[in-house]
Order: C-alpha cells, then sequence, then structure tokens
C-alpha cells in the first residue's frame, strides 16, 4: 500500500467519518436547542404578559391619574422586555446556525482533501498499471532486458516482483538457448564440413573407378582393327555404371560380349568387374588346356561358363547365400574368314539392320546369367547369321527400351526402337546409332533417366581380309 493510499485512509478513519457523524449530530441537537429557546421565550413572554395584566387588573380599581401612569408604565415594559426576549432567542438561533454551517465548511473541506488524495491515489495507481504493461510489452518485443521497479508492498508491487522474477527466467532460458543454438551451429558446421569431405573423398574415389572402369573397355583400335566400322553409346546413369562391353580375340575368331549386371552406381560397376575377370578367367583357361588356338568354344558354352563362374564367385549355388545379382549379356563370335557369325543372348537381343533398311530381330534366351540357382545349364541357344549380306548388327541393353518418356509416360519399347532404326539415313553404325539416340533423347525429355545404356553397332564385312 502507498503513503498517499495510508494518508488517505487514515483522514477518512480518524477525522472525516467522527467529523461528518459530529456534524450531523451537532445539526440535530441545534434545532432541537433552536426549538427549546423559541419555546422558552414564547413561554416567559407569556407569562410576563400574564403578570403585567393582573397587575393592570389591581390598578383598575383604583381610580385615578396616578394608576393610569402606572399602567402605561407596565405596557412599555412588557413591550420592551417581548422585544429584548425575541433578540436574545434570535440571537441564540444565529449562533448556532454560524457554528453549524463552520462544521459543514470543516467537514467539506475534509472530504476536498480525501478527494484529492484519492485522485491522486488513482493517477499513482494508473502509472504503476501503466509502467507494469509497458514492460510487458518491451518483453513480449524480444527486449529481455525489461524489468519493473515499483515502490510499496500492495498487489501491484507482489505483481511487479512476479514479473521481474519471470523476466529474469526467460532471459536466462533465452541465453541457454542461445548458447545451444550456438552449439548446435558449430556442431552443425563441423558436421557440414566433415560431410563435405567425405562426400569429395567418396565423390574422388568414384571418378577414380570410373577411370579404372572406362580403362578397360576394349580400346578404339583393337574395335577398329576386329569389327572394323563400328559406333558405340556408353552412358553409365551414375558416374560409373553396370553396363560394359569387352571384346578378345581366340583362335580364328573376334568375341565380343554386351552384358547389363545387376543394378547401376557402384554395385553394377563391382558385378562388370567379376563378370569381366570371369570372361578374362574363362579364356585363359580355354588357351592353356587346349593348346595354341586348337579349339574355338561355342558362344553359348561361354555364357554357360560365366553364369557359372559368377556364380561360384558370390556363392549363389544353393541355399543360404547373401548375394542374389547376375547379369544379362550378348555375346557375338566373328569368324576371321567372314562365313557365318554366331551369336547366343541371355535376355538381350540383337537386331540386323540390311542395306535396304529392313530390321530383323534375334531374341536372346528368356534367361540370365548368375543369380540363385540349383546348379542346373541353362538353357542357352546359339544362332548362326550369314556375313555377305552387308547387314549392319545392333545390340543395346535395356536403358533404352524400358525408359519411360517425358509425355507419353511409357516405356520406348523395342518395337519403336526398331522402327527408328529403319529411319536412319543408311545402315551405316553412325547413322543407325545417330537416329535411334536422336529420338530418344526427345521421347525422354525431361525425365529422369532410369537405367544405364549402352547401344553397340558394327558391320563386320568391312573387317580387313
Amino acid at each position: 500500500m502507498t503513503l498517499i493510499q495510508k494518508i488517505m485512509l487514515f483522514l477518512v478513519a480518524v477525522i472525516i467519518i467522527p467529523l461528518v457523524v459530529s456534524t450531523a449530530t451537532i445539526s440535530i441537537n441545534s434545532r432541537i436547542i433552536s426549538d427549546d429557546i423559541t419555546t422558552g421565550i414564547d413561554q416567559l413572554e407569556t407569562e410576563f404578559a400574564e403578570a403585567v395584566g393582573a397587575a393592570a387588573e389591581s390598578l383598575d380599581a383604583q381610580s385615578s391619574t396616578e394608576t393610569d401612569a402606572l399602567k402605561n408604565a407596565l405596557g412599555e415594559v412588557n413591550q420592551t422586555v417581548s422585544a429584548e426576549l425575541r433578540d436574545l432567542g434570535q440571537q441564540a438561533r444565529n449562533d448556532l446556525m454560524s457554528f453549524q454551517n463552520q462544521l459543514f465548511i470543516i467537514a467539506a473541506g475534509m472530504l476536498f482533501v480525501v478527494a484529492i488524495f484519492s485522485i491522486l491515489g488513482s493517477l499513482s495507481f494508473r502509472t504503476r498499471i501503466a509502467a507494469l504493461m509497458e514492460n510487458t510489452k518491451e518483453l513480449a518485443s524480444g527486449n529481455m532486458n525489461a524489468r519493473v521497479e515499483m515502490d510499496g508492498s500492495d498487489e501491484l508491487k507482489r505483481i511487479a516482483d512476479a514479473f521481474n522474477i519471470m523476466a529474469e527466467t526467460v532471459q536466462f532460458s533465452q541465453d541457454e538457448m542461445e548458447s545451444i543454438n550456438t552449439n548446435l551451429e558449430m556442431m552443425v558446421a563441423k558436421r557440414t564440413e566433415e560431410l563435405h569431405l567425405s562426400n569429395q573423398h567418396i565423390s574422388d574415389s568414384i571418378d577414380y573407378a570410373s577411370r579404372i572402369q572406362r580403362s578397360l573397355l576394349p580400346d578404339d583400335q583393337t574395335l577398329q582393327r576386329c569389327l572394323g566400322d563400328y559406333s558405340v553409346i556408353w552412358q553409365p546413369k551414375d558416374v560409373v555404371g553396370g553396363d560394359f562391353y569387352w571384346h578378345k580375340t581366340i583362335g580364328d575368331r573376334d568375341f565380343l560380349v554386351v552384358m547389363d549386371c545387376t543394378g547401376h552406381g557402384v554395385p553394377g560397376a563391382f558385378m562388370t568387374l567379376i563378370a569381366t575377370s570371369t570372361l578374362e578367367q574363362i579364356t585363359a583357361a580355354t588357351v592353356a588346356s587346349l593348346g595354341r588356338w586348337s579349339y574355338t568354344p561355342d558362344p553359348a558354352e561361354i555364357l554357360q561358363s560365366l553364369h557359372e563362374g559368377v556364380c561360384e564367385q558370390l556363392h549363389q549355388v544353393g541355399s543360404g547365400s547373401l548375394s542374389n545379382d547376375g547379369l544379362d549379356a550378348m555375346i557375338i563370335s566373328i569368324p576371321h574368314d567372314k562365313t557365318a557369325m554366331e551369336i547366343c543372348g541371355a535376355h538381350i537381343d540383337l537386331f540386323t539392320v540390311s542395306p535396304e533398311m529392313e530390321v530383323t530381330r534375334y531374341r536372346g534366351s528368356k534367361t540370365s546369367l548368375g543369380y540363385q540357382n540349383n546348379g542346373e545349364p541353362l538353357p542357352l541357344e546359339t544362332h548362326e547369321i550369314p556375313l555377305d549380306q552387308g547387314l549392319s548388327f545392333v545390340v543395346t541393353t535395356d536403358g533404352i527400351p524400358t525408359q519411360v518418356g517425358h509425355e507419353m509416360r511409357r516405356s520406348y519399347g523395342n518395337k519403336r526402337m526398331g522402327a527408328k532404326m529403319n529411319e536412319a539415313a543408311d545402315n551405316s553404325p553412325k547413322a543407325v546409332t545417330r537416329s535411334l539416340m536422336r529420338d530418344f533423347r526427345s521421347w525422354q525429355g525431361s525425365e529422369e533417366r532410369r537405367d544405364d545404356i549402352t547401344l553397340f553397332a558394327f558391320k563386320p564385312y568391312e573387317l580387313e581380309s
């Protein structure tokens, strides 16, 4: 409670209330006294008049000049006494009214003082409320240093103290949060830098792996010498991929293998290494066991050996294997005497394009190499295709026919692929691949690439004798 409020309560309790009560009591008593004075004066005046009248009646019995003079004197005395009594009564009443008015003036003055103190107390109360509200707004706007300085021991003082405690708690919590956020930002920045370095190391490693994978591809001079006119599109979906092509000369034949291993990216690239290393082992074992070029293996036999080698390395024969991976492949055996070419496919087809732009599709077997199995031989079949008709040969993995188009929202398909080969300017490998890839890119549009792409086209009849 403030000092002004205490003074106001003191005045009301000790002075104002007793004064008002006393004034009311005196006013009532003065009115009673005034009535008593009036009654007493009227009674005295009546009694005196009766006494004068009695004296006058006794003098009436005596008839003389002196008696008349005495009666006149008594009448004058009666009038004089009556006038003085009335003057005294009026003076008493006037004195009582004056005292009553003074009491009322004093009471009114005290009430005015109380009103002034009440106004001052109200202004002080409103000022303190305004200060409390202003500091609350400051705290809400983010000023954690907002505090309310307030004297007294009333409810507002307790509210102000509670506000200050709350503000200090909020400021402490904010400081703690800022400290936590700063630490988190430092940790995030550090972790981001670590992730950046880690990603950079991974990216560098994948780039290096890409250089290794590309270096394992047959070189251009070897392919030109062994296949003559050829065109190849090799586009991994990621930096490295699961598509690959392999070439080896064994005896009097050149072998070309186009493969699509499980997955793409790094897993697919690992599978290409397993497949190519298996092919190299098959080649070395064949040459070592049969002498120098004494026997040329059948394409189906090579794919069967590739199948068995992949399953052996990944332990995929029988149950309990942790891996279930493999590949699709097309192997082409091209004789040096330019007679008949032999092919064998496992889920990969071969297309021929004649000089008249007629497209023929040779389907591979509906089986894949590798994957978990019970060790039984695969149903692979070798086909012969004459090399004296000026044909171009096209092999592609499923990255092209299974790609979904941006507008049509369906797969590109083998049928459309054959039609675009037919629309090429001629059946040269470069013309065929150019026509096909131009339409394929238009078909894909902004759609994300879904798989690795390998497109290999060649014309064996142009080989040197």
